[in-house]
């Protein structure tokens, strides 16, 4: 039996886990000290309706003006960028209508069996809360619903449906929560959401069921190699061997790749969330504010909020490859 080694905890790290663990595989899961703490700070949206990339035509004339705002839902920290100058040129390159639809059809096509996918994960045993109430998505304005609607038709080869525009009265209808500026949405049925931090306790309590090694607390310091190919990890708790390894280690898995000798361009960014825990949901399901660019989750029990969008980069040296140094 073969031995993978996932560096990372968080909800790709122990999918990728579980996923390899059914199989019969050997699987070691190095985690940090908060584990999947930036996984769990989500709202827990499973939307392939979100298949557009965030590169997109006109999208650096809405947000640049604004984007130094340390209240803006897209801000980039001034002290990141010289960090930054490679990737938001590249950035700038892409937000353009051919590049934005070959990225739109590629995460669409991607996503393809997600919803299939979760359903399999409950199945195996995993148990965490899902709801099947769809995104509200509401608009201040009609035109930008109306952007909405061009990428769902473009998913309708992946099984979407073009749904009706809303306008005010029928949204607050749907939605009493919804301010009388909002005056245009759309419901997406299909759409579902999870309440992240079960998911995450789910897939750890199944991994253990399935003989799985998880291991908090283990920070990855460096990475031992041989021409060019990965023997072992040197991790705070001493070396581990293993025949694969698996970076899941967010923000951080830039930095363990260069330790492994190739290039994988993940930029860091921060996001926000606050969890208010009420006997009834706030709002009757989950909402997408197009101006705020916030996300509304209602779970059992509790209600969320989140989004903001920060790019401030990271510093190498300092805790360079703690896996939960950002979470």
């Amino acid at each position: 039996m073969s031995t993978t080694v996932v560096i990372g905890g968080g909800v790709i790290g122990l999918s990728c886990a579980h996923e390899l663990a059914r199989r019969g595989e050997r699987v070691i899961v190095l985690d940090g000290e908060k584990p999947g703490a930036a996984s769990s700070a989500s709202g827990g949206w499973v939307v392939p309706t979100f298949s557009g990339p965030l590169p997109a035509p006109g999208v650096i004339r809405s947000v640049l003006p604004s984007m130094l705002r340390r209240a803006s839902p897209f801000f980039l920290n001034p002290l990141a960028l010289p960090e930054l100058t490679g990737w938001l040129l590249s950035f700038w390159r892409h937000s353009n209508a051919r590049d934005y639809a070959r990225g739109l059809e590629a995460v669409a096509a991607l996503n393809r069996r997600t919803m299939a996918l979760y359903d399999a994960l409950q199945q195996d045993g995993v148990s965490f809360e899902m709801h099947r109430s769809g995104v509200l998505f509401a608009y201040l304005d009609r035109a930008h619903a109306a952007h909405l609607l061009e990428d769902l038709d473009r998913l309708e080869p992946y099984g979407y449906r073009h749904p009706e525009m809303l306008g005010a009265d029928d949204l607050h209808d749907l939605e009493p929560a919804l301010g009388p500026e909002v005056a245009a949405g759309l419901l997406v049925e299909i759409e579902r959401h999870v309440r992240p931090e079960t998911l995450l306790d789910g897939l750890r309590q199944r991994l253990v069921q399935l003989g799985a090694d998880l291991r908090a607390g283990v920070a990855v310091t460096g990475v031992r190699r041989r021409n060019g190919t990965a023997l072992s990890v040197d991790t705070s708790h001493g070396s581990l061997a293993g025949d694969r390894f698996l970076i899941a280690a967010g923000v951080w898995s830039g930095v363990v790749a260069r330790r492994c000798g190739f290039t994988l361009p993940v930029q860091a960014a921060k996001g926000y969330c606050v969890t208010a825990p009420s006997a009834a949901p706030l709002f009757h399901r989950p909402i997408y504010l197009s101006g705020a660019r916030i996300v509304c989750s209602p779970f059992h029990g509790a209600s969320r909020i989140a989004g903001w969008l920060e790019l401030s980069g990271i510093n190498p040296q300092v805790d360079a490859y703690r896996i939960d140094a950002m979470t």
